[in-house]
C-alpha cells in the first residue's frame, strides 16, 4: 500500500513537472511570436527583450536563439554573442543550414575567414540537399574565395548568386570589382554597368569611374565620379578620387576643390592636407612664374628684376615655414621705388601686387594709384576721410603713391593729416595692405626721412635705372609688334639717334618708356599721313614703318 501511495506521488510530480515544461514552452512560443514580429517590423532591440524571455522559458527553442544571433548580426553589434547563440541552436539542430548559414556571415564579419568558409561549404550543402538554396551564401563564399585569392571559385560562386538571383546589383558590382582586380577590365566594366542598371547607386559609378581612370578614360570617369557624388554627398573617398582625376588631367583647381570638401568630411586623413598643400604649392608657383615672366618679358630692369626675384623668394620661404608650424620672420612689404618718370614703376607695381597675391600676402591682387589730389582735401578733417575711402578701396591689394613727397610741403597741416591717417591705416591693414610710395631718388629719401613713422615702415627700396639706348629702341620695336607694325631696316638708325638725343635731354618730357610711346605715337600718325592719300593701298603699305615716318629729335621737341 505504501509503494502504491509512492508511486501516485511520484506521477503527480510528474505530471506537475510536464505541466510545468508544457506551460513553458507555451510562453516560450508566445514570446517568441511576439518576438518575430517585431523582428520583421526591424525593431530589433525590442525583439531580442522579446527572444530573451523566450530562451529563459525554453532554453531548447533553437529558433528564438537563431532570429536572437539574427538580431545582432542586423544591428552590426555582439557578434560573439550571437555566434554563441548559434552554438546552441546548432547543437540542438544540427541540420539546420540557416544557422549554419549565418555562423559563417558572422565568421565572415569577423575576418575568420577559415571557420566561415566551413560554415558557409556546409550551408550550402545542405541547401542543395533541401533544394532551397539562398542565393547570398553563394555571394559571401565568392567574397571569401576572393580574400584567400581564389579567383576561379570565387567567379563561379559570383555566377552561382548572380543565376539564383539576377536583380540582386550588389552580386554584379562585386563581380566587377574581381575582374577589375585580376585584369579582366572590359569584364569588369560590362559588371559594373549592369549593377548601374538595377540600381543606380554612387557605389556602382565609383568602382566604374575607378575603373576608367585606370585605363585612361578621363572624361568617363570624372562623369562617373560626379554621379558617385550625387548620390553619396557625404563620402570623402568618391570626392578624394576625383580630385586625383582632376589632377591627373591637370585640373588642378577643381582637384583643390575636391580635396577640400574630402577634407572636411574626413579631417583626420593626413594624406588629404599633404595633397592640399602640394596644390596649393603648385597653383601658387605656377601662378608667381606666370606673373614673374611677364616681368622678366619687360625690356631691361635687370637689377629691379633682382630685387623682384629676392622679395619672392623671402615670401615664400616664409610661407612654407609657417605652413610647417616654424617660426616666420614677420618684416614690412612696403616698398619705396626710385627713379625717374617712365621707368616702369607703375607697371612693377602691378606685377608686384599679382605676386603678392599668388603668395597669400594680400587678398586682391589690385593696384589703386593715387596722389596728392586724391588724398588730400581743402579743409581740415576731410583729407582722414578722403585717405580713408582711398585706403579701403587699396585694401588687399597695393596703393601705389607716385611722387609722394607732393604729401609734405611745408607747414602744410592738410599733407601732414594725409601722411597721419596714411600711417595710421597702414598698421591697421598691416596684414592685408602693401604701399608702395615712388618717386625721385633724393626727394624720396627727404620725404621719408621727414617722419619718423614712415622711415620706420619704408625700409625696402628698388631704384629704377633710366633705360638705354638700345633698350628704348627694343620698347619701340616691342609695341610695333604688339599694334601689327613692322619696322624696315633703314628705321633702326634714325631711332637710335632720337633715343640718343632723348637720353642726352634733361626734359623728362623725353626720357624713358614715356618718350618711346609719345615717339611711337608720332610715328605711327606720320605714317597714317602719308599712306592716307594712296589710290592703292596694299597690306605692306598698311603695315610698313619707314624712314619717312620717323621724326628728328628737333622735330618731336617742337610738337610736345
Amino acid at each position: 500500500m505504501i509503494k502504491g501511495v509512492l508511486l501516485k506521488a511520484a506521477a503527480n510530480v510528474k505530471d506537475k513537472i510536464l505541466e510545468k515544461v508544457r506551460a513553458d514552452k507555451d510562453k516560450s512560443k508566445k514570446y517568441y511570436l511576439e518576438g518575430l514580429s517585431q523582428f520583421e517590423n526591424k525593431y530589433y532591440e525590442t525583439a531580442i527583450e522579446l527572444f530573451n524571455k523566450s530562451i529563459e522559458f525554453d532554453g531548447s527553442n533553437s529558433y528564438a536563439l537563431y532570429k536572437r544571433a539574427y538580431c545582432y548580426y542586423n544591428i552590426g553589434d555582439n557578434y560573439d554573442d550571437a555566434i554563441l547563440d548559434l552554438d546552441r541552436a546548432i547543437k540542438i539542430n544540427p541540420k539546420n543550414a540557416d544557422f549554419i548559414s549565418l555562423r559563417g556571415r558572422l565568421y565572415y564579419l569577423k575576418y575568420e575567414d577559415k571557420q566561415a568558409l566551413h560554415d558557409i561549404d556546409k550551408s550550402i550543402k545542405l541547401y542543395k540537399k533541401s533544394g532551397n538554396c539562398d542565393s547570398y551564401v553563394y555571394y559571401i563564399r565568392a567574397e571569401l574565395y576572393v580574400s584567400l585569392g581564389e579567383y576561379s571559385k570565387a567567379e563561379n560562386d559570383y555566377n552561382m548568386a548572380i543565376e539564383l538571383d539576377p536583380d540582386c546589383h550588389k552580386y554584379y558590382l562585386n563581380k566587377g570589382l574581381l575582374f577589375a582586380k585580376v585584369g579582366r577590365d572590359d569584364e569588369a566594366l560590362k559588371c559594373f554597368t549592369i549593377s548601374i542598371e538595377k540600381n543606380p547607386n554612387g557605389k556602382g559609378y565609383m568602382e566604374r569611374g575607378r575603373l576608367n581612370a585606370k585605363i585612361g578614360k578621363f572624361e568617363h570617369a570624372l562623369l562617373d565620379l560626379s554621379k558617385a557624388i550625387m548620390n553619396m554627398p557625404e563620402n570623402s573617398d568618391a570626392y578624394k578620387l576625383r580630385a586625383n582625376i582632376y589632377e591627373e588631367v591637370g585640373d588642378i583647381h577643381n582637384a583643390l576643390d575636391d580635396y577640400k570638401k574630402a577634407t572636411e568630411l574626413d579631417p583626420d586623413d593626413k594624406d588629404l592636407s599633404d595633397s592640399i598643400l602640394n596644390i596649393e604649392k603648385e597653383i601658387m608657383t605656377k601662378s608667381v612664374s606666370r606673373v614673374m615672366n611677364s616681368l622678366n618679358e619687360l625690356v631691361g630692369l635687370s637689377k629691379v628684376k633682382e630685387e623682384v626675384a629676392s622679395l619672392i623668394n623671402f615670401a615664400t620661404v616664409q610661407r612654407e615655414r609657417q605652413k610647417r608650424g616654424l617660426q616666420s620672420s614677420k618684416i614690412s612689404h612696403h616698398l619705396v621705388f626710385t627713379g625717374r618718370p617712365g621707368t616702369g614703376k607703375t607697371t612693377v607695381a602691378r606685377i608686384i601686387a599679382e605676386i603678392y597675391h599668388h603668395l597669400g600676402l594680400l587678398s586682391g591682387g589690385h593696384i589703386v594709384e593715387a596722389d596728392r589730389s586724391m588724398l588730400v582735401a581743402g579743409y581740415i578733417g576731410q583729407t582722414a576721410i578722403k585717405v580713408k575711402n582711398v585706403i579701403e578701396s587699396a585694401r588687399g591689394g597695393v596703393l601705389f603713391i607716385d611722387e609722394a613727397y607732393s604729401l609734405n610741403h611745408e607747414n602744410d597741416s592738410y599733407g601732414e593729416e594725409a601722411i597721419e591717417t596714411l600711417l595710421k591705416y597702414m598698421e591697421d591693414y598691416r596684414d592685408d595692405l602693401v604701399v608702395i610710395v615712388a618717386g625721385y631718388e633724393d626727394k624720396i629719401k627727404d620725404f621719408l626721412k621727414s617722419n619718423p613713422g614712415l622711415f620706420s615702415r619704408f625700409n625696402k627700396f628698388i631704384h629704377f635705372e633710366d633705360y638705354s639706348t638700345t633698350e628704348m629702341v627694343e620698347i619701340f620695336k616691342h609695341n610695333c609688334r604688339q599694334s601689327k607694325y613692322i619696322l624696315s631696316d633703314c628705321t633702326i638708325d634714325d631711332l637710335m639717334k632720337i633715343f640718343t638725343s632723348m637720353t642726352n635731354s634733361i626734359d623728362d618730357m623725353f626720357s624713358n618708356g614715356r618718350g618711346v610711346r609719345n615717339l611711337f605715337e608720332k610715328v605711327v600718325t606720320r605714317q597714317a599721313d602719308r599712306i592716307a592719300s594712296k589710290s592703292n593701298l596694299n597690306t605692306e603699305d598698311l603695315l610698313t614703318i619707314i624712314k619717312e615716318d620717323i621724326p628728328s629729335f628737333d622735330e618731336l621737341e617742337l610738337s610736345i
